[in-house]
């Protein structure tokens, strides 16, 4: 896959990393010259840094990396986004990681509202993004949530390659909901078995 990140921070630059070691074509960009990644990114031929307007044309997939404060002015920055997917992998949280209110609504939910025409696909969020390096192929669930069958398939394929079980949680509203900050699936990796409890459980309750 040919994969699009638009941030290389932390969560961003480990993504990346994780990605190319499995096999796909990266493409990252900051608010900056891309020359500035240059370096960080020197060891893999497959990580390719660039100017942020040139990520939809080089990529099949988009993933959104940034702080929350940012999300609104770059997505507005990208402009139509046309059907492609976009893994959102921020969680609405402020530099000190209090959590912003969104009104009840779920952080994946707004980005969707912001980018109507995009495909959007909660995931990566949920434990320590380290993970996505340290634990690759150690047979931990990755949870993901969106509104679209092919999208969520094809994220899950991904999320297969990079050495982890995808488990999609539902809809941007139920499943992520759920992934989101103080969210019942956020905080630390689990197994299908608590996984499968908590959905159970929330189901009934009609979230």
């Amino acid at each position: 896959m040919k994969i699009g990140i638009i941030g290389a921070g932390t969560v961003g630059s480990v993504l990346a990393r994780s990605m190319a070691m499995s096999g796909h074509e990266v493409y990252i960009a900051n608010s900056r010259d891309p020359e500035t990644l240059s370096d960080v990114f020197s060891e893999f031929e497959t990580i390719n840094p660039v100017w942020k307007d040139e990520l939809k044309g080089v990529s099949e997939i988009l993933v959104l990396a940034v702080r929350w404060k940012d999300t609104r002015k770059v997505l507005e920055e990208f402009g139509d986004f046309g059907d492609r997917i976009l893994i959102d992998v921020t969680n609405n949280v402020d530099e000190n990681f209090d959590l912003i209110d969104l009104r009840g609504k779920p952080s994946s939910a707004v980005i969707q509202e912001l980018v109507p025409s995009a495909r959007v696909v909660k995931a990566f969020n949920t434990f320590k993004i380290s993970k996505y390096l340290d634990d690759r192929g150690k047979g931990i669930i990755s949870f993901l949530a969106g509104n679209d069958e092919k999208a969520l398939e094809t994220v899950s394929e991904l999320i297969t390659s990079m050495g982890f079980i995808p488990y999609v949680t539902g809809s941007l509203l139920f499943g992520g909901r759920l992934m989101n900050v103080k969210g019942r699936l956020a905080g630390k990796a689990r197994s299908k078995d608590e996984a499968d409890s908590i959905i159970r459980e929330e189901a009934e309750k009609g979230l």
